[in-house]
């Protein structure tokens, strides 16, 4: 049995990675989600989670898994969940996600910032991102 109910889940690379930000464990499946095992290494924590940040959604690609928070942390998995980098994200960390997907070849990350802008980054390794779109309408 495992603990913590898991609310985000991606593909890459042969494999589903499932993530409980309750728990913060993460999970594999390399046969299509039949069967599951629980990695050894949680994703990262987050510096303000004790303020309500949690991390919001994770998108897979180009090799890798890029997690987004809440507030605009990124964290990148190359090892299908084992070890975590924290990327850097152009805008701070004082901005609200949106979402975060995976299209011919970029990783796009919308959100909203403090002060009511919307933006569109992108990045082919989630570590490296660059402004698509500013003031999203």
């Amino acid at each position: 049995s495992y603990g913590g109910r898991c609310n985000m889940v991606a593909y890459t690379n042969g494999a589903f990675l499932a993530v409980s930000n309750a728990t913060r464990n993460t999970y594999v499946s390399t046969d299509a989600g039949i069967t599951w095992t629980q990695n050894v290494n949680l994703i990262p924590s987050l510096p303000n989670s004790g303020s309500g940040d949690s991390w919001a959604e994770i998108a897979g690609g180009n090799n890798r898994i890029v997690a987004v928070s809440q507030w605009g942390y990124v964290s990148v998995t190359t090892d299908k969940g084992v070890t975590w980098s924290s990327a850097v994200n152009p805008y701070g960390n004082s901005v609200t996600s949106t979402g975060i997907t995976f299209y011919n070849g970029l990783f796009y990350f919308l959100y909203n910032s403090t002060l009511s802008q919307t933006f569109i980054i992108t990045s082919p390794d989630g570590i490296n991102w660059t402004t698509l779109v500013y003031k999203v309408l």
